[in-house]
């Protein structure tokens, strides 16, 4: 792997370890970031990234997977954050971090991440692909149904389905479609490299303002929380990649495919679950820090797995992790 592609893969985690440290030690030059620059920006600009990164041509669903694609999205965007739900009932954490969590667990595939761990895994890069614009488009619509259900009123946010509808569609789908017609325009066949820099460049400046305004509350958060978050966030992902991984599995989907659903659909984005706390007035140490977690845990844990799929070409991913 030469030197590059190490700093692409490892830019995101990286630059986020980096805001939260920058945001504990120094959170005034977060805050005063985020006084001078609105963060709806570096929302729209992960957003006509991926626009301008996504293509059609690769969006390919076969008679067979079809009924698969359909059950998967009601798992992960449905049954997934409701699944979370209950964990934290069960474990007892309290409204704004049980929010980060239930955001977290609502939230679609990973915009590319997902389709990466899936090739090196030697899965179905196409039918991640598919996965994941479809989950991506159909979350705007899900999100605010799911979370006005299961986030509690007393939670002191706002879980308007309207509001969220109205604020998901100004800040993920106007600015993805632009992307992408702006790409269709100068008739751009493939979308440089560098961009993806870009888009991680926002998600770690949304985190450093996240966490810069809420710093106080973040050092304030015990080491039980922290460690209920951690515990939860295994519960959920393992569940959620296990549903899949045998779903396909089930229906006798190539073994590609299977892959596919394991690290795309059993994946969850960061980014639009940031958008979706700051819609609802969560974007706070208390709800960001599960979400934090949550990915970080995910991403590790994945990139391991997927890597041992890749070398050794077993098919169980339990297998992977036994033998790890």
């Amino acid at each position: 792997m030469n030197v590059y592609k190490i700093v692409k893969k490892t830019f995101l985690p990286a630059g986020l370890v980096l805001a939260v440290l920058l945001a504990c030690i120094v959170p005034e030059f977060g805050i005063k970031m985020k006084s001078t620059i609105d963060q709806n920006i570096f929302i729209v600009i992960v957003f006509v990234v991926c626009g301008i990164q996504t293509s059609l041509s690769d969006l390919h669903i076969t008679k067979k997977s079809l009924f698969f694609l359909v059950c998967g999205g009601i798992l992960t965007l449905f049954l997934c954050p409701l699944f979370a739900w209950g964990i934290t009932l069960l474990l007892g954490l309290a409204s704004l971090q049980a929010a980060g969590l239930i955001v977290a667990a609502a939230a679609p595939p990973t915009l590319s991440s997902g389709i990466v761990m899936t090739e090196t895994a030697g899965g179905n890069h196409v039918t991640a692909i598919a996965i994941t614009m479809l989950y991506n488009l159909a979350a705007v619509f899900t999100i605010p149904v799911v979370l006005a259900f299961a986030i509690a009123s007393d939670a002191g946010i706002n879980t308007n389905p309207w509001n969220m509808l109205k604020k998901l569609f100004l800040l993920v789908v106007l600015p993805f479609a632009a992307g992408f017609v702006f790409k269709t325009l100068i008739r751009m066949k493939k979308s440089p490299s560098w961009l993806s820099f870009v888009s991680s460049f926002a998600v770690i400046a949304l985190i450093l303002f996240f966490f810069s305004a809420s710093s106080d509350k973040m050092k304030a958060i015990s080491a039980m929380v922290l460690l209920k978050g951690f515990i939860a966030s295994i519960i959920i992902h393992f569940a959620c990649m296990a549903s899949f991984w045998y779903g396909a599995k089930a229906l006798k989907l190539p073994v590609e495919e299977c892959k596919a659903y394991l690290f795309t659909a059993a994946s969850k984005t960061l980014t639009i679950a940031l958008t979706t706390l700051a819609i609802i007035g969560a974007g706070d140490g208390d709800a960001v820090a599960p979400c934090i977690i949550f990915y970080f845990f995910q991403m590790i844990f994945d990139s391991f797995l997927a890597a041992k799929m890749g070398l050794s070409g077993k098919e169980n991913p339990a297998e992977q992790t036994a033998k790890g």
